[in-house]
């Protein structure tokens, strides 16, 4: 496969067979995943809410946002349009049945996000619309257009409907890690490096322009709900001293989860871990006696403290109460912290 996914003949142009947003591209198909049963009373005053935010003039900014539907590895701005209508669908929705808990407050991610060092947000992935949710709560908490870059897989672009949803924030196509990818999306080691000397410039590019980096360090949705091992190459999305905010996500797994395209929610919580500093994460562990191993053990330690958000049901791999810990020194890190 060619390290560009522009090639036709492979799987990066959008799926629904559509080759403009004219011909394939219109609001209704576009909110009809999002509207469950249980909304059903809620479905008509949406569409007629929606419709009257459509003037001619965003629906005309919209075709030429996705008047190529071709993908490439690299960066995808946020399309106002979509980041107006899912805004007005996830206020009305989801966000009735969320709420926030933890270490760190709303209040203080935003002061974090104006100053000048960099700030991550991972989180554990149960759902494809996980980052849409976090999103959606920080902007409704802040009263603004939270200024996050999330990263995605090929699979968050792959048909019209996805590509819509993923343009309600500033993103970055990057490569899933080739054990966690579908075939369809599969590149090889090689390609991957190849792909990431583009990617981290473009990175470090939206991070100077004060943007959060919100991503999955798991590499890919959960299949029954517990954590898996985080992906030690996610460490590279590790830049510039950055620090790194975890966040627990419960309940979210029928956000169009892994067997599900559609919504059905009774309960949401967003559980805020601390603020840890880059230095803090690798405190103890030495490049030279670790070698590839470093990477492993910073994103394990992540990955532990990231389990201390989540209930005992969802630690998965990384779950506390065993004799048999995944990795017993990224554990016994983690439980210095406090959370």
């Amino acid at each position: 496969m060619n390290v560009s996914p522009n090639d036709p003949k492979g799987p990066w142009k959008l799926s629904d067979g559509t080759q403009s947003a004219g011909e394939g591209l219109d609001i209704e198909s576009i909110i009809a995943p999002l509207l469950g049963a249980e909304w059903e009373a809620r479905s008509k005053d949406l569409r007629e809410d929606i419709r009257n935010l459509c003037t001619e003039d965003l629906q005309e900014h919209l075709k030429k946002s996705f008047d190529d539907l071709r993908l490439d590895w690299g960066y995808y701005p946020q399309c106002p349009v979509s980041h107006k209508i899912v805004s007005l669908i996830t206020q009305s929705t989801l966000l009735h049945y969320t709420q926030f808990e933890g270490k760190t407050s709303v209040a203080e991610l935003q002061k974090l996000a104006a100053s000048s060092r960099p700030l991550l947000l991972t989180s554990n992935h149960l759902a494809y619309g996980d980052a849409i949710l976090i999103k959606s709560f920080l902007d409704r908490e802040t009263s603004a257009n939270f200024p996050i870059v999330g990263l995605a897989g090929p699979k968050a672009y792959q048909t019209v409907f996805k590509r819509f949803m993923v343009s309600f924030f500033d993103s970055l196509l990057v490569p899933q890690p080739s054990a966690r990818a579908t075939e369809e999306a599969q590149v090889d080691v090689r390609q991957s490096l190849q792909i990431m000397k583009r990617i981290i410039p473009l990175l470090k590019e939206q991070l100077s322009k004060g943007k959060v980096l919100q991503f999955f360090p798991e590499g890919s949705r959960s299949r029954d709900g517990a954590l898996q091992p985080f992906v030690p190459a996610a460490s590279r999305f590790l830049v510039d001293n950055p620090l790194i905010c975890p966040i627990g996500l419960i309940g979210t797994e029928s956000l169009m989860g892994v067997n599900d395209d559609r919504i059905a929610v009774e309960k949401i919580i967003l559980r805020s871990g601390p603020v840890l500093t880059y230095k803090e994460l690798c405190t103890g562990l030495n490049d030279e006696s670790m070698g590839v191993h470093l990477h492993k053990n910073i994103m394990d330690r992540l990955g532990y403290v990231t389990a201390r958000l989540l209930p005992k049901e969802m630690q998965g791999v990384y779950r506390l109460s065993t004799s048999t810990p995944f990795n017993a020194g990224a554990l016994e890190w983690a439980e210095t912290i406090s959370v």
